[in-house]
């Protein structure tokens, strides 16, 4: 079986042939290639969940059951030993999809410091080992680097710049909170002031990915530049911010709020936030229904688990959208950045999802833009009305003091 590595000389042909194939762990119907084999949901899950939470498998009787579909669950070790011969690739798995618990496990574990090891039941011939016997805490994203059987230029490189972006966010906290160096990386209820001091730092950071890797962003005119960014950095804001809770924060009827870099609030009592504003509670009323709508798209970005990869092209997209928005002439060059970045990301999808699926995903995902840039124009009115009704002390003109 060839792997995901060795994808690259296949055809097109050749690899919609590959699709048809069944599952190559229990033989069901495939749904598409994960972890470089084509396999079904159900296989790809169970790999995915075994790599990520380390478990680890006994068989009780010698490695040699058998593995179909009607009874895939009967042994987790042969399974997984399936799968590895397959040639399920671990090195593919996001591991900061399965690190990160839900509120809920993390109550639960709360309650009981050590987890005991998983009692199997008598149809079950393996057992699962448990390796983690600490107290639970929210863990970083692991950044892993897919391999795909097609060039994807730009969708990496828009990766590239979104995880430099985050890298360097947490140089930012680190410089501006060094008390902090060296404490567990837990996400703080934080102030409007001290949000709003990360999104000055926040806004040259922005401006830094997308003159290093997003072209031909840094051959524009500096003025030019200024007026994109403002443009673009709110938007894009609103979905880097949307993927960090939809990680911390998963629940649907949650109700904190992923800022920048170890930061959140809560909407249900935001007047903590504002409490360095004129009028606190009237502050709190006055955006209310921003989260609500807010907290919608995260549970979009929940459903869809989306990737880094994703958010990297959503990030383009944005800002070649603002970009043909705020230039009076057509540009060929602009349109044929946004085209690759539609054709790389269908590619993938096909790759992926497989092409019934493919599409599906492709409009779900870039959905996404119109209500990121929705939510952003809601914003920027709020900041305004804010001043007008002298609500505010911040003064949102400051974060743009580098532009």
């Amino acid at each position: 079986m060839k792997s995901a590595r060795n994808h690259s000389d296949m055809t097109d042909e050749q690899l919609q042939e590959e699709l048809k194939k069944p599952c190559r762990v229990c033989g069901h119907e495939s749904k598409g290639f994960h972890f470089g084999v084509v396999t079904c949901r159900a296989c790809a899950a169970f790999f995915r969940r075994t790599v990520a939470e380390e478990k680890i498998y006994i068989c009780r009787q010698n490695g040699v059951c058998p593995i179909r579909h009607e009874r895939r669950n009967m042994c987790r070790a042969c399974r997984f030993k399936r799968c590895e011969s397959v040639g399920m690739n671990k090195d593919d798995v996001q591991l900061n999809r399965d690190s990160i618990k839900p509120p809920s496990s993390v109550e639960s574990q709360q309650s009981r410091p050590e987890q005991l090891p998983t009692v199997s039941s008598p149809e079950d011939p393996s057992t699962a080992q448990s390796v983690q016997k600490q107290e639970p805490v929210y863990q970083e994203p692991i950044m892993v680097r897919a391999v795909y059987p097609y060039e994807v230029v730009l969708l990496n490189k828009m990766l590239d710049g979104y995880r430099s972006y985050q890298s360097c966010q947490k140089s930012l906290y680190i410089v501006k909170y060094p008390r902090k160096l060296g404490t567990i990386a837990q996400p703080e209820e934080v102030k409007l002031s001290d949000y709003a001091e990360m999104d000055k730092g926040c806004v040259t950071l922005a401006h830094q990915m997308l003159v290093e890797h997003f072209d031909p962003f840094g051959s524009f005119a500096m003025e030019e530049r200024r007026k994109f960014l403002r443009n673009f950095y709110i938007p894009f804001t609103v979905i880097d911010q949307c993927y960090f809770s939809s990680l911390y924060f998963p629940n649907p009827t949650e109700t904190r709020f992923y800022l920048h870099y170890r930061q959140y609030m809560d909407s249900s009592n935001l007047i903590p936030f504002f409490d360095t504003e004129h009028k606190p509670e009237e502050s709190a009323r006055f955006v209310t229904f921003l989260f609500a709508r807010t907290r919608r798209l995260i549970n979009r970005f929940v459903a869809l688990k989306l990737s880094e990869m994703e958010i990297g092209a959503l990030a383009g997209l944005i800002l070649w959208t603002v970009v043909t928005n705020n230039i009076e002439a057509e540009s060929p060059l602009i349109e044929d950045k946004r085209n690759r970045i539609h054709f790389e990301l269908h590619r993938l999808y096909v790759h992926l999802y497989g092409s019934d699926e493919a599409g599906v995903r492709f409009g779900s995902v870039l959905s996404i833009i119109t209500e990121a840039l929705e939510i952003a124009k809601l914003c920027k009115e709020s900041v305004a009305l804010s001043k007008i009704f002298n609500l505010t002390r911040e003064n949102n003109d400051r974060i743009w003091s580098e532009f």
